[in-house]
Protein backbone atom coordinates (compact mmCIF):
# COMPACT_ATOMS: atom_id res chain seq x y z
CA UNK A 1 0.00 0.00 0.00
CA UNK A 2 1.28 3.39 -1.33
CA UNK A 3 0.55 6.34 0.99
CA UNK A 4 -2.17 8.28 -0.68
CA UNK A 5 -3.88 4.99 -1.31
CA UNK A 6 -7.77 5.20 -0.64
CA UNK A 7 -9.26 3.09 1.87
CA UNK A 8 -12.13 1.61 3.45
CA UNK A 9 -12.13 0.64 7.46
CA UNK A 10 -13.82 -1.77 9.02
CA UNK A 11 -14.58 -2.22 12.38
CA UNK A 12 -17.24 -4.80 12.87
CA UNK A 13 -18.68 -7.31 10.06
CA UNK A 14 -21.10 -10.38 9.68
CA UNK A 15 -23.43 -11.82 7.46
CA UNK A 16 -26.13 -8.57 7.37
CA UNK A 17 -24.07 -5.67 8.62
CA UNK A 18 -20.81 -3.91 8.34
CA UNK A 19 -19.79 -1.38 11.11
CA UNK A 20 -17.10 1.38 9.27
CA UNK A 21 -15.60 4.39 10.01
CA UNK A 22 -15.90 6.07 6.58
CA UNK A 23 -12.99 5.94 3.84
CA UNK A 24 -10.03 7.46 3.75
CA UNK A 25 -6.51 7.48 2.88
CA UNK A 26 -3.50 5.28 3.55
CA UNK A 27 -1.21 8.05 5.62
CA UNK A 28 1.90 5.96 6.24
CA UNK A 29 2.78 4.84 9.44
CA UNK A 30 3.15 6.26 13.31
CA UNK A 31 2.74 5.51 16.69
CA UNK A 32 -0.74 5.65 17.39
CA UNK A 33 -1.21 8.14 19.63
CA UNK A 34 -5.06 8.61 21.18
CA UNK A 35 -5.49 5.06 19.72
CA UNK A 36 -7.20 3.12 22.17
CA UNK A 37 -7.99 -1.09 22.42
CA UNK A 38 -5.89 -3.75 23.04
CA UNK A 39 -3.66 -3.63 20.13
CA UNK A 40 -3.19 0.01 20.25
CA UNK A 41 -2.22 -0.34 24.01
CA UNK A 42 0.33 -3.25 23.03
CA UNK A 43 1.96 -0.70 20.21
CA UNK A 44 2.01 2.29 22.03
CA UNK A 45 3.93 0.15 25.23
CA UNK A 46 6.60 -1.05 22.69
CA UNK A 47 6.75 1.92 20.85
CA UNK A 48 5.23 0.04 17.58
CA UNK A 49 4.17 2.21 14.48
CA UNK A 50 0.33 1.27 12.82
CA UNK A 51 -0.95 2.20 9.88
CA UNK A 52 -2.16 6.03 9.68
CA UNK A 53 -5.40 6.55 7.89
CA UNK A 54 -6.69 10.11 7.33
CA UNK A 55 -10.24 9.72 7.28
CA UNK A 56 -12.47 11.52 4.70
CA UNK A 57 -14.93 13.15 7.25
CA UNK A 58 -11.91 14.31 9.65
CA UNK A 59 -10.07 12.68 12.08
CA UNK A 60 -7.56 10.00 11.71
CA UNK A 61 -7.56 6.23 12.75
CA UNK A 62 -5.33 3.68 12.95
CA UNK A 63 -4.43 0.26 11.53
CA UNK A 64 -4.57 -1.30 15.37
CA UNK A 65 -8.02 -0.30 16.22
CA UNK A 66 -10.05 -1.44 12.71
CA UNK A 67 -9.30 -3.24 9.72
CA UNK A 68 -8.47 -1.33 6.28
CA UNK A 69 -7.97 -1.99 2.71
CA UNK A 70 -8.85 -0.79 -1.14
CA UNK A 71 -12.77 0.44 -1.04
CA UNK A 72 -15.04 -2.40 -1.80
CA UNK A 73 -18.62 -2.81 -2.20
CA UNK A 74 -20.52 -4.38 0.62
CA UNK A 75 -23.27 -5.80 -1.71
CA UNK A 76 -26.57 -6.33 0.07
CA UNK A 77 -25.20 -5.70 3.56
CA UNK A 78 -26.35 -2.79 5.58
CA UNK A 79 -23.78 -0.10 6.22
CA UNK A 80 -23.46 1.24 9.56
CA UNK A 81 -21.14 4.40 10.16
CA UNK A 82 -19.10 4.53 13.84
CA UNK A 83 -18.31 7.56 15.16
CA UNK A 84 -14.45 7.29 15.50
CA UNK A 85 -14.53 9.78 19.23
CA UNK A 86 -17.82 7.72 20.29
CA UNK A 87 -16.23 4.47 19.78
CA UNK A 88 -12.71 5.74 21.50
CA UNK A 89 -14.84 7.22 24.61
CA UNK A 90 -16.40 3.23 24.97
CA UNK A 91 -13.16 1.76 24.52
CA UNK A 92 -11.71 3.83 27.39
CA UNK A 93 -14.43 3.29 29.42
CA UNK A 94 -14.56 -0.64 28.73
CA UNK A 95 -14.72 -1.12 33.11
CA UNK A 96 -18.69 -0.90 32.39
CA UNK A 97 -18.26 -4.65 30.48
CA UNK A 98 -20.70 -3.93 27.84
CA UNK A 99 -21.93 -1.67 25.12
CA UNK A 100 -22.97 -1.26 21.81
CA UNK A 101 -19.88 -2.54 20.76
CA UNK A 102 -20.27 -5.96 22.78
CA UNK A 103 -18.72 -7.65 25.51
CA UNK A 104 -15.79 -6.49 27.13
CA UNK A 105 -12.68 -7.99 26.45
CA UNK A 106 -9.89 -7.51 28.91
CA UNK A 107 -6.13 -7.08 26.88
CA UNK A 108 -3.44 -9.63 27.96
CA UNK A 109 -0.99 -8.25 30.32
Amino acid sequence: MEIGDRVTTILNINDTTVETFGEGVFDGYSIPEGAVGCKAELALKNKCESPRIKLDQGGVVFGCECWFGPPVSFGERKVEKAILSEWRAFESHKHEHTGKWGEYQQCAP
